[in-house]
């Protein structure tokens, strides 16, 4: 049983052996040594970094190290692929309608919409960045949708299957098809 006593006791016990170490670890009369005042930068003093290696959005611009692209000015960016001569980005709340669209940007800054939809628009890039697949609902209630199959560089379509209740999570390079999409049902 524990006694209102016993806890006061125990706090003393605690404070004390505290106490005494700190008197220990500080030797009297010492003091601990002055905080140094830090040296000040100028940042434009300093020399000028690498570009980042990995691409990137900048407002409406893509940066790919010393590479700049305009992108697609209407909407907010989401998402942005390397995919095989150029960018893919997804842009979403475009127009009163809030539609959501994936472009193709070029190298050149050459575009071509990929495609467009009211709701989420799911894009999977193969590992070599040739071959892009995009999933869009074909039915009112979203139910079944349509997985298009596309070379990224000119838009030729590969394949096109319409599947119910799936999800696109992946696109990889075959070479009889020239692209599998991968639904996870």
């Amino acid at each position: 049983m524990d006694h209102p006593g016993h806890r006061r006791t125990s706090w003393r016990r605690v404070a004390a052996t505290t106490g005494a170490a700190l008197a220990l670890l500080l030797p009297f009369g010492s003091s601990l040594p002055a905080a140094a005042e830090p040296a000040p930068v100028d940042p434009a003093a300093l020399p000028r970094g690498a570009d980042p290696t990995i691409a990137h959005l900048v407002r409406d611009t893509i940066r790919d190290g010393d590479v700049r692209v305009p992108a697609p000015s209407r909407g907010e960016h989401q998402a942005l692929w390397v995919v095989a001569g150029g960018y893919l980005v997804r842009d979403y709340s475009l127009g009163p309608r809030e539609w959501t669209r994936v472009v193709f940007v070029g190298r050149d800054g050459g575009r071509r919409v990929v495609t467009r939809s009211r709701g989420p628009v799911p894009v999977a890039v193969s590992a070599s960045g040739r071959t892009v697949a995009v999933q869009r609902p074909s039915s009112p209630d979203g139910l079944r949708t349509v997985v298009r199959v596309t070379r990224a560089r000119t838009g030729r379509l590969v394949a096109q299957r319409t599947v119910r209740q799936a999800t696109l999570v992946a696109v990889t390079e075959s070479a009889r098809s020239g692209g599998t999409a991968g639904p996870s049902t």
